[in-house]
């Protein structure tokens, strides 16, 4: 099984390639780094503590559709729902240009946007 490696760089922690795993700990360029240990199943980012409704039903939708590994709503129209700032990060965007990772997010939002005034959104796959 692969596993992401992570290195403690500069006393930040960042991700590298995935290494085959041996043990708890891999080499790497001759440094040491531990590698991760994680679930095979999926565990969707949770919504903000303090979202609203139209925020929590945008989180839902995504995350059933996208699986994100990071996604964040919010609504920035001052609480009508009028306009959102979405930022996400999903493996179903890994080898797909900007344009269409947002018409990804649009297709599954479509019936929400009709109501909205603006969308701001940021993607990534990683």
């Amino acid at each position: 099984m692969d596993f992401p490696r992570l290195l403690n760089v500069a006393g930040r922690w960042r991700v590298g390639a995935a290494v085959r795993a041996v043990g708890p700990w891999s080499m790497h360029n001759g440094n040491i780094a531990a590698v991760a240990r994680y679930s095979t199943t999926y565990t969707p980012p949770e919504p903000a503590p303090d979202a609203n409704e139209g925020e929590k039903r945008l989180h839902e939708k995504l995350v059933k559709e996208l699986k994100p590994i990071r996604l964040q709503v919010v609504d920035v129209s001052g609480g009508c729902g009028s306009m959102y700032a979405i930022d996400i990060a999903s493996p179903s965007f890994e080898g797909v240009p900007t344009v269409k990772q947002h018409r990804m997010v649009n297709e599954v939002l479509k019936e929400d946007i009709k109501g909205m005034h603006g969308l701001q959104l940021r993607t990534s796959p990683k």
